[in-house]
């Protein structure tokens, strides 16, 4: 069913797609030390702004705090489960949360994987995102208590060229444009700075967050010619007008 948005209405969370385990691991973490008062960007400490949205999402799509981000009664209780109640206060969130699970919308013990691609399309995932939504899905499943058959899986990530993606880069001696990689080889954990760069994320407005990746130890001059190239890149990749 559509629901209609107004500038008035918030924006409803969508269904969480971070790791699953990284997720069970905050909230083992959380039963470790103390839950905060509020679940904001810096309870998260130095993480990536793409794992603190995707994380602060997955919080308010289960109902753990509440739009002010001071948590709930049901953050109190997932945290405080012993391991072997943990599974069945999953399996409440669960229900609360998918409505696939309460109107038994696919049989996940032999549903397949074209059947649960289409029902988390129509949340609006698609690419990247519809597989890591599913796969949060199904792995939460699993952990609280689900049968899951062996077709009801994620469908594979989508692969450009090669698994990487490129754009054109600055003219070089030779008078030819060079490719300049902008793109992570398939299955690369995003949440990682590779070795020798430093990451800026870049909040994009009703969009996952950009990510750039700069050399470590920039001078303000090379600093400069390097926000000059990516400019000219995003330029050319996404073919704007100067």
């Amino acid at each position: 069913m559509a629901v209609e948005n107004t500038q008035k209405t918030k924006k409803s969370p969508r269904p969480p797609y971070p790791s699953y385990t990284s997720f069970r691991n905050y909230i083992k973490k959380l039963s470790d030390t103390v839950i905060p008062s509020q679940i904001d960007r810096s309870v998260f400490g130095n993480q990536s702004g793409t794992y603190i949205s995707l994380m602060i999402g997955t919080f308010e799509w289960f109902g753990l705090i509440n739009e002010n981000g001071h948590p709930t009664e049901k953050l109190k209780n997932l945290v405080g489960a012993s391991e072997s109640e943990y599974p069945e206060i999953l399996k409440t969130l669960l229900l609360d949360s998918y409505d696939i699970l309460r109107e038994e919308k696919i049989d996940l013990r032999i549903g397949t994987e074209h059947q649960i691609s289409k029902i988390f399309r129509d949340y609006g995932f698609s690419g990247s995102t519809l597989t890591k939504a599913i796969s949060f899905f199904l792995t939460a499943c699993k952990d609280a208590g689900y049968q899951i058959g062996d077709h009801m899986r994620a469908p594979s990530p989508p692969r450009g060229n090669g698994g990487k993606r490129k754009l054109r880069g600055e003219v070089d001696n030779g008078g030819k444009e060079t490719p300049l990689d902008c793109g992570t080889t398939a299955g690369e954990d995003l949440d990682q700075t590779p070795e020798g760069m430093e990451r800026i994320t870049v909040p994009l407005r009703n969009m996952d967050d950009g990510v750039i990746y700069f050399p470590a130890g920039l001078t303000p001059d090379e600093a400069k010619r390097a926000v000059k190239a990516a400019v000219f890149n995003l330029h050319h990749y996404y073919e704007l007008d100067d």
